[in-house]
């Protein structure tokens, strides 16, 4: 597309000349690469609204791939390719920090969680990095930072590494044989509780803040030992029915309710901070348009070359997100990368070159478009969701097809008493 735009973007390199550039991209070029992303990130985020939490979310992922790559390997869903390990910021849903790592790479490998922190922390600008660096003064921080993550990064070494930080964290738990039994023990408690009042389990909400249909959340942080834990470590449980069809397993399903578990050592109300961790799932919706900025599909046998597209995906997936927020306005500041392309980026690119030439070449039918431009673009009056239900959406084929439409009934005369 950008070679075929050259008057909007200039020379674009050739095929040849990309693979040579990446096939001389090592470690000094992927540091100066993430710099710059850091430098663009800073710039962009001076132009918005500080904010007084960060949340730092953790996921896996996996690349799949069809051929014997460089550290490709059989994934834990059977598949071939790899699995990197992505940090990002979903509230802006810009990607952090990200690693490149082989398919067999382990969920809860503890090192590399916190190599990935680390990386994403450097990449902050100053003022949310400020106070989490090592042995910082807690005084000394201005943005709070939450490290989340689901079960795979529930590791000793990542909760310690996000309190020497001065940083919180909301871990995912397994529930396991001693979660089962502070359930059980919670719940008798419960009925033998006349009081509402002190009841352990309390209604779950949701964001609009209305209490969640059939959920409830209680803190057992007393009924299991945390004590190998960072200090102030909280252990936080909901119980929710399943909904209908769901498939209950034997490690939480509990009295027919399924379960999940999380710890942190966050301050706030159970049901607030169970909300909060429930919306790491909007991770997911950042790497699945990640993918749909290249991120899926890893073009070279070399893995620095393949680290070096990864990291421009990257940065093109944040540049978009930028670019979404600082300049657009309603839907499509959330808009997927696919949804821009087709709505904005591509109509931009073939109309822009071309509309000094056709000003020249065929001035009479652009004075026709432009006299009748409110009436061809009606149809954007209605609701998105209806234009696939209108028959023409180009403008041009619009006035076109009008004009034939008018031809044909006036072409010719139907018959001789046509002339009476």
């Amino acid at each position: 597309m950008l070679r075929g735009l050259r008057t909007l973007f200039g020379p674009v390199a050739s095929t040849t000349t990309l693979w040579r550039t990446f096939n001389r991209i090592g470690p000094a070029e992927l540091r100066d690469l993430a710099a710059a992303d850091a430098q663009a990130r800073a710039a962009a985020w001076a132009l918005e609204s500080p904010r007084s939490q960060l949340v730092i979310d953790i996921d896996a992922t996996i690349v799949t791939c069809r051929s014997d790559k460089q550290d490709a390997a059989g994934t834990w869903k059977r598949s071939f390719g790899f699995h990197p390990l992505v940090a990002m910021d979903t509230g802006r849903r810009e990607v952090l920090a990200q690693m490149v790592r082989p398919g067999n790479a382990g969920s809860n490998t503890a090192a590399d969680h916190v190599q990935v922190v680390a990386a994403a922390i450097d990449a902050l600008p100053e003022a949310e990095r400020a106070g989490h660096g090592w042995d910082d003064d807690p005084e000394t921080v201005a943005c709070e930072i939450v490290i989340r993550a689901d079960s795979g990064g529930a590791t000793h070494w990542l909760a310690e590494e996000a309190a020497d930080r001065n940083c919180r964290f909301s871990l995912g738990y397994a529930i396991d044989d001693r979660v089962r039994l502070a359930v059980e023990a919670s719940m008798a408690l419960d009925d033998a509780t006349a009081r509402r009042a002190k009841r352990r389990w309390v209604p779950a909400v949701e964001a609009d803040g209305e209490p969640r249909d059939g959920a409830e959340v209680a803190d057992l942080t007393g009924f299991v030992d945390l004590g190998s834990w960072p200090e102030g470590t909280r252990l936080i449980v909901r119980r929710e029915r399943a909904h209908p069809g769901a498939q209950l397993s034997l490690f939480d399903d509990i009295e027919g309710r399924r379960h999940t578990a999380f710890i942190t050592n966050q301050t706030a109300n159970p049901e607030v901070l169970e909300l909060a961790h429930r919306q790491r799932g909007a991770a997911e919706d950042v790497i699945r348009d990640l993918k749909a900025c290249g991120y899926a599909n890893w073009p070279s046998e070399d893995v620095v070359n393949n680290q070096a597209w990864a990291l421009c995906c990257a940065m093109a997936f944040n540049l978009l997100s930028r670019a979404q927020r600082l300049t657009l306005t309603g839907r499509y500041q959330a808009a997927t990368p696919k949804t821009i392309r087709h709505r904005l980026l591509h109509i931009a690119g073939r109309i822009t070159p071309s509309g000094h030439r056709h000003h020249k070449a065929f001035p009479a039918a652009v004075r026709c478009i432009q006299d009748d431009r409110q009436a061809l673009t009606a149809f954007l009056r209605f609701p998105p969701e209806h234009w696939k239900r209108i028959r023409h959406t180009n403008l041009i084929e619009r006035t076109f097809g009008e004009t034939r439409r008018r031809v044909k009934v006036i072409g010719r005369l139907p018959g001789e008493a046509s002339c009476l």
